[in-house]
């Protein structure tokens, strides 16, 4: 058996393959391994996962680490060092509720070439209008293409980012009652979907 893996390895789970009723972060304690009968080099994984299930795991598909007893580390930072997607996921659940992140991706793909700003200055473009970018960074990009398609799809980052902000904010019960509060959630929110976008590339 080449998985590193024996029964009672206390095990944190960091993905696994097309399965929701156990989520990346949750402990297990192995109890059985077996070659599975149907792939050749797979093993199954019969767990006991701290949440009540016993959903098995698949050696070829989904990923785990063994937790080492003297283990100084949180599962938390376990996850980021390993699976910096897993964490953020697991970390940003409700952004991920709040905003089209699929959209947000394709933005800042778009935004990254066009060339007119360091990517890492760039989160609070996606809450301007299409006219405060062609003022500030249109100027001899008339015939640009990658800058014609941005400003083809700012306004409908303005109004993703707005919805997603509106979104947010009652799902977390924050009211938007006044401009400080609204511009304070929007510098909160628009780096995570910067970080969103530089983690998933």
């Amino acid at each position: 058996m080449d998985i590193n893996l024996k029964i009672g390895d206390e095990i944190l789970l960091m993905d696994i393959f097309e399965e929701t009723s156990v989520i990346p972060g949750t402990r297990g304690i192995v109890t059985d391994i077996i070659s599975d009968p149907f792939e050749q080099g797979n093993y199954i994984i019969s767990v006991n996962w701290n949440n009540g299930s016993t959903l098995s795991l698949l050696s070829n598909h989904d990923k785990w680490r063994v937790v080492k007893k003297k283990l100084k580390e949180s599962d938390d930072e376990i996850i980021k060092k390993i699976d910096p997607q897993t964490h953020f996921l697991i970390n940003n659940k409700d952004l991920k509720k709040a905003f089209n992140l699929s959209f947000f991706r394709n933005y800042f793909l778009k935004l990254r070439d066009s060339g007119i700003v360091n990517m890492f200055g760039s989160s609070s473009l996606v809450y301007q209008d299409r006219e405060h970018i062609e003022r500030y960074y249109g100027e001899g990009r008339e015939d640009d293409e990658n800058f014609q398609e941005l400003l083809d799809i700012q306004d409908d980052a303005r109004q993703n980012f707005v919805l997603g902000l509106i979104k947010y904010a009652k799902m977390k019960n924050i009211d938007l009652d006044d401009d400080a509060r609204i511009n304070s959630l929007a510098k909160k929110l628009a780096p995570k979907l910067l970080e969103f976008y530089m983690l998933f590339v």
